[in-house]
């Protein structure tokens, strides 16, 4: 018997009537759910999630419910935060939640809760000068992520980037999974079709990548150093950036307690290496910083992001 590999950036195939009930019966619960905290409002929400009952509630339904992506995250706070006391783990786990409700409550909104341009501070701004040929934009999952491509299309610097489904094909909907909720959906790529994505760098287009997803191994997956462990990190990025001649531009964005956002360009990656592995371990280290500065705030610690 021929097993199938399971490719998650392949074209997704279409759902058969049966997934199609199954993911209606699904669907519904969820929308009751979400729109619940829509109509409470980011704000509320947060002040909700920031209870520590709350946190306990969550940690419940999630070991209930999503237990894969619980024990990922108990393995993921030991193993990246083992040397912070357990009191300190337990906090940041709580405001991880915090942010995680609260980022459900503005991405279901209808339409999306995007901030005014003046509650978004901006800076690094110089390293944006000069640069004719188009950027690649490197950026982790901070929670806010979306907020930080959003700013740059507001900034006259329209980016293209690359998505992927969720996993789970029956929650693969464009009502969990938008890519409309902030700018033209057009300027968001599929993982399948990278070629796409590779055509617009090449024509001089700027792009928003985020390297700190896990990448299988392959011809662009490598093994790095990410926040002190192995982790299976993808050079795409690198590899396009020394191919078409780009700058290799990190930027990050983070929410304060007023609600207010500050994103900040960081200095070009060097390429002088001209080595795409040497170029995305720099890429991962300028990552590394922001997520151990601010563990709370990076959305992917249920990810198995550290898996061999």
């Amino acid at each position: 018997m021929v097993t199938k590999v399971r490719r998650t950036s392949a074209r997704p195939l279409p759902l058969t009537n049966r997934q199609r009930r199954i993911q209606l019966l699904i669907k519904l619960p969820l929308f009751a759910v979400l729109h619940l905290l829509s109509w409470l409002g980011q704000a509320r929400v947060r002040r909700l999630a920031a209870h520590p009952r709350t946190a306990q509630i969550v940690t419940w339904m999630i070991r209930k419910l999503l237990g894969r992506q619980r024990l990922y995250c108990e393995h993921n706070f030991e193993q990246i935060l083992g040397e912070r006391s357990l009191e300190e783990r337990q906090r940041i786990e709580r405001m991880f939640y915090q942010n995680m409700l609260g980022a459900v409550a503005e991405g279901i909104s209808l339409p999306p809760a995007s901030p005014d341009p003046k509650h978004i501070r901006s800076s690094g701004l110089q390293y944006l000068d000069d640069h004719p040929n188009g950027v690649i934009f490197v950026s982790c999952h901070l929670y806010g992520w979306e907020i930080s491509r959003l700013n740059l299309f507001r900034m006259g610097i329209p980016v293209y980037s690359l998505y992927r489904d969720f996993s789970d094909r029956l929650l693969n909907h464009r009502s969990f999974n938008s890519t409309n909720r902030f700018g033209d959906p057009q300027f968001y790529i599929p993982t399948w079709d990278t070629k796409r994505m590779i055509r617009h760098i090449a024509e001089g287009d700027n792009a928003f990548l985020f390297v700190d997803v896990r990448t299988k191994r392959g011809r662009n997956g490598k093994l790095l150093n990410f926040c002190g462990k192995p982790a299976w990190t993808s050079t795409f990025a690198a590899s396009m950036a020394l191919t078409h001649n780009k700058p290799l531009i990190p930027v990050y964005i983070l929410q304060d307690k007023n609600g207010d956002y500050h994103q900040w360009f960081e200095e070009p990656i060097d390429t002088s290496s001209g080595d795409p592995v040497v170029i995305t371990q720099l890429i991962n280290d300028s990552m590394s910083r922001q997520i151990m500065a601010n563990p709370h705030c990076w959305a992917l610690w249920d990810n198995n992001r550290w898996a061999p």
